[in-house]
């Protein structure tokens, strides 16, 4: 399995492109995600959102493919509104998701055998992308290198983001890998002194 990272847009966001088998899949899709990976020549057969907040969706217009969240596409979960009120030039053209996951535990994809964990608190939509058989886990915004996700936006709630990261997040394997999207990597025996 192959793994790279994009980052762009406003605030920095983290796109995750990993292939394994022919397959390829793009997590989140922040602004210049497209333009990067057509300059490497390289066409996604999926796209897996974190959650859907505007750092994350800006190019998710750009993907013709299967797209995969845990809600359906919504100007409330994307804050733009919000976004344009704090004077950031945001634009997020309306995308369609084509698989709800807000009622699964898995996703196969491929040979991506993916575990699906809800952890809101920073957006009601939050999922975070576990593949065990890697000790990879894409969290979106919920845990950070040294942090937890925001709580001060719509929809969002410190105590239940803890709770979730405490009992979701922290409970994987203590060296999975933790792919964040924003900052660098970390792992569950590193955060756990957080808590």
């Amino acid at each position: 399995m192959t793994l790279d990272m994009f980052t762009g847009g406003l605030v920095a966001t983290n796109a995750y492109l990993i292939e394994n088998e022919g397959t390829t899949l793009l997590i989140d899709a922040p602004a210049g995600v497209f333009q990067w990976l057509e300059e490497k020549n390289i066409q996604p057969d999926h796209l897996l959102l974190t959650h859907q907040h505007y750092d994350h969706v800006e190019d998710a217009h750009r993907f013709k493919g299967p797209t995969y969240a845990f809600s359906p596409y919504s100007s409330e979960l994307t804050i733009v509104d919000l976004a344009r009120s704090w004077g950031m030039p945001v634009d997020v053209p309306e995308y369609q998701i084509s698989t709800l996951l807000e009622n699964e535990s898995t996703l196969q994809l491929g040979p991506f055998s993916f575990e699906l964990l809800h952890v809101p608190g920073h957006s009601p939509d939050s999922l975070v992308f576990h593949l065990p058989q890697s000790g990879l886990a894409f969290v979106g915004d919920t845990l950070f290198s040294g942090g937890i996700g925001r709580t001060d936006l719509p929809g969002g709630n410190h105590s239940l983001l803890k709770k979730g990261i405490k009992e979701k997040l922290l409970s994987l394997p203590p060296e999975t890998k933790i792919f964040p999207g924003h900052g660098l990597s970390t792992s569950p025996a590193i955060e756990s002194a957080l808590f």
